[in-house]
């Protein structure tokens, strides 16, 4: 199975809570700075990278 990732570094993003919009760190572990966004479908992908592909970097899932 393939994914892709922005490779754009997001050390924050906005969420909306019961329609209020807050601020949320991406800070989940000792030390982490940020997080780069992975998608499940290429277009997704590019819809969030702003149709950039010089963006994405298709992965692929290892599974045990």
């Amino acid at each position: 199975m393939s994914m892709y990732a922005v490779n754009t570094l997001k050390t924050d993003i906005t969420i909306d809570v019961m329609g209020l919009e807050r601020p949320m760190e991406l800070n989940w572990a000792d030390g982490m700075v940020g997080a780069i966004p992975v998608f499940e479908d290429k277009e997704s992908a590019l819809a969030y990278a702003g149709g950039k592909e010089s963006l994405l970097t298709e992965v692929s899932e290892v599974l045990p």
